[in-house]
Formats: C-alpha cells, structure tokens, sequence
C-alpha cells in the first residue's frame, strides 16, 4: 500500500484529518475528490459498477455502485439531487487514500492557508 506523503511541517494524521474536514465542509471537494477516486477505478469497475476486490483503490464494494454513478453523472454534467449530495458525505471515509494520492504542493498550500487564517481568527 502506497504511504501518505510527507508535507512538511505536518504529520500523516494532522493531513488525513485536514482532507476528511475538507470532505465534510466543502462541496467543491467532495465532487473533486469523488471525480478522483472514481477515475481510480478499474475499467470493469467503472463499466459494470460493481467492485470485485478489495484492492484499497477506488471505492468499496458496498459504495461502488452508488458513487460510480454519481461521478459518471457529474461527467455529464447532470444536476445531482439531493440524495446524491448527502451520498457524498460517504467520501469521508475515503480521506486517507485520498491524502495517499494527493498532489503535496498543493495540499501544503491548501492546508497552509487554511491554518494561517485560523492563527488570524484567534488574535
């Protein structure tokens, strides 16, 4: 299994906590983060929307076929409903393989703006 990658001035944990915050509060997140682990899905996967292993990539058996099609309907730009919307709240859990793939530089910026506002908010 591939290891959550360093950025500096943070621990593994304080970056999985910061994503899974992310997932929760921000629906610009949710729907990349969903996009993300669903273009980690395996051709078949994505085709017949059913996981056959557990290969800790892309999203579980139970969630593959609910999610799958969310993404595919965010492709085509269909409105999602509000079932849809509160289905993404299931993106949560995915928060540590989603910091396993992230792009460093920009989570680091990310996280580093986040945090110096919440130093600003505090004085």
């Amino acid at each position: 299994m591939r290891r959550i990658p360093k950025v500096p001035g943070y621990t593994a944990d304080q970056i999985v906590s910061f994503i899974r915050m992310k997932l929760i509060v921000s629906p610009i997140w949710r729907r990349r983060a969903l996009l993300r682990l669903y273009s980690a899905q395996t051709p078949s996967e994505k085709i017949n929307r059913i996981a056959i292993d557990e290969n800790l990539v892309g999203f579980s058996k139970v969630d593959t076929p609910v999610l799958s099609r969310i993404a595919e309907d965010l492709q085509r730009g269909t409105p999602l409903s509000k079932w849809q919307t509160y289905r993404m709240f299931r993106l949560e859990k995915y928060a540590g393989q989603l910091a396993r793939i992230a792009d460093t530089q920009k989570l680091k910026r990310s996280m580093d703006k986040f945090f110096n506002k919440l130093c600003e908010a505090k004085v």
